[in-house]
């Protein structure tokens, strides 16, 4: 099956869970329920000798159930370059998963994020061509801690274990909005 088809399918899935999923009454002391959007920048250790490390783009989506636990869906996007031979590693990992409040002071929350991940892999030579596309499934574990800035907008920081075929670290900066 074509890695395009698996994305469409993993985004038909989500399409489904969150119109399926009931929609949480915000209590009156609650903050950051209903849906956020973060975008940033992560560093990443490189999957292999073969690569070095790199930094990439991050797109997230945190649907809020309650002031403790969320649903997220992020995609990112890193391209390793090679140490010995010629060519790129270009990696796009999509994650779904749940997201656990687990500390508040304030405007700074941690939390953490725990859940599967599938990885779109494609290795090219130095002439261009298509040596490698691959998809891996596996899991994913982050820790974050977050800062609100104002009612809607965020700023936060996470390092995130990608449990994957060739295992790898990210650790990356985002700027957030809640809708």
């Amino acid at each position: 099956m074509n890695r395009f088809k698996l994305l469409a399918a993993l985004c038909a899935a989500c399409a489904a869970f969150f119109a399926a999923t009931p929609f949480a009454a915000a209590g009156e002391d609650s903050r950051f329920v209903n849906l956020s959007v973060d975008a940033g920048a992560a560093s990443t250790t490189s999957p292999s000798d073969s690569w070095n490390n790199t930094t990439g783009l991050s797109l997230g989506l945190v649907y809020r159930l309650g002031n403790n636990a969320g649903i997220r869906v992020a995609v990112e996007r890193y391209k390793f370059t090679g140490t010995a031979a010629a060519g790129t590693y270009t990696r796009m990992p999509v994650f779904l998963g749940g997201r656990f409040y687990f500390w508040n002071m304030g405007d700074i929350w941690c939390h953490a994020d725990l859940g599967m991940e599938m990885s779109m892999d494609q290795i090219q030579s130095a002439a261009g061509a298509a040596t490698s596309n691959e998809s891996n499934m596996g899991g994913a574990a982050l820790y974050g801690m977050l800062y609100e800035i104002s009612d809607h907008l965020f700023m936060g920081a996470d390092i995130k274990l990608h449990l994957i075929n060739n295992s790898f670290w990210s650790y990356g900066i985002y700027l957030g909005m809640v809708f």
